[in-house]
């Protein structure tokens, strides 16, 4: 594959190479066969038997003219052509590269969905074979089950994911709003989510929050914020997470002290599939959907999401969404 593309970027510059040198050959040739046109003319009045001498330098300045205009018009119809031409080969130069660009990310995709779907499977798995080929005390019977439940929910995540996302692309993710204690529900989600990682979480909310809002959406784009926290941090770090009213508008905050994002790749994270990196070396998990999900979710709610430096280091995804 990566064979056949170089191939046919090669192609696309040995042909455009070739057109701009049979482009100058041609115009070469016309600029020639133009003189020679002006030198026959040139001499056809010189031997004209009704003109006189002052008519044959009118002549021949007019001719001298006539070729002067002709190649201003040849480069300058010769111009507006090359630089069509150009044009034309740099936006098929830049398509091809964003068809391979987007067929890597794909390919990067399908990489780590197979790993993200396998690991959930294969803990599932093994689980359930040690609860019944063992006698296990309740206790651990317990843990085996609780285990058993995450690894569920983490795939649940996943499959949510790709179904909301899918979904979003053909017809839209359908908003239900509905009027709740927002706060107590973030308080709830916090609960469901913090045996999932192994950072401490430090949370500052107000004491009550009402809005009307649609809670699915709004489990998704926290959830996704702070799986995304996690997965660029280190494990014995703290992960800051806040929802607050601010300017009459609900401030959900999720920052990390993990490992940043580049200003040259904040405009980038929020596409979809992209991650940094190639999938076969990168060390975090994920399928690089978490963040085009949240970006696309806070714009459906006529919200905003800003990328923020956090201090000292780190990263503060900032979501501000109408009440």
């Amino acid at each position: 594959m990566k064979k056949e593309k170089k191939q046919i970027s090669l192609f696309i510059y040995i042909l455009m190479g070739y057109t701009i040198l049979q482009f100058f050959w041609w115009t070469y040739l016309i600029f020639e066969l133009n003189a020679e046109i002006i030198d026959l003319e040139k001499i056809i009045v010189q031997f004209s038997e009704t003109s006189e001498q002052a008519q044959l330098i009118l002549a021949q300045g007019n001719l001298d003219a006539v070729f002067f205009k002709k190649k201003m018009m040849i480069l300058g119809e010769g111009g507006v052509f090359l630089l069509i031409l150009l044009t034309g080969f740099y936006l098929i130069k830049r398509s091809h590269d964003k068809e391979i660009a987007l067929a890597k990310q794909e390919q990067n995709f399908m990489l780590a969905i197979t790993h993200e779907l396998n690991s959930p499977l294969a803990a599932i798995k093994l689980n359930i074979d040690t609860l019944l080929k063992r006698s296990l005390s309740t206790q651990n019977v317990k843990t085996m089950l609780h285990r058993t439940s995450q690894e569920a929910e983490r795939l649940n995540h996943l499959v949510n994911n790709v179904l909301a996302t899918s979904r979003m692309e053909k017809t839209g993710f359908e908003l239900y709003p509905e009027n709740v204690d927002l706060v107590h529900h973030f308080n709830g989600l916090i609960k469901k989510y913090v045996p999932f990682f192994s950072q401490q979480l430090e949370v500052e909310t107000d004491k009550e929050l009402f809005a009307e809002i649609d809670v699915l959406a709004f489990e998704l784009i926290f959830q996704n914020l702070l799986e995304n926290a996690s997965k660029y941090s280190d494990d014995d770090s703290e992960i800051g997470v806040s929802l607050k009213l601010k300017k009459g508008k609900i401030c959900l905050r999720v920052s990390d002290y993990g490992i940043g994002i580049p200003e040259e790749e904040k405009s980038k994270v929020l596409s979809k599939f992209y991650r940094v990196g190639d999938e076969s070396t990168r060390k975090s998990k994920g399928t690089g959907l978490g963040l085009y999900l949240v970006s696309n979710l806070v714009e459906q709610m006529k919200g905003n999401l800003t990328i923020l430096d956090n201090t000292p280091k780190g990263t503060t995804f900032q979501v501000q969404l109408p009440t």
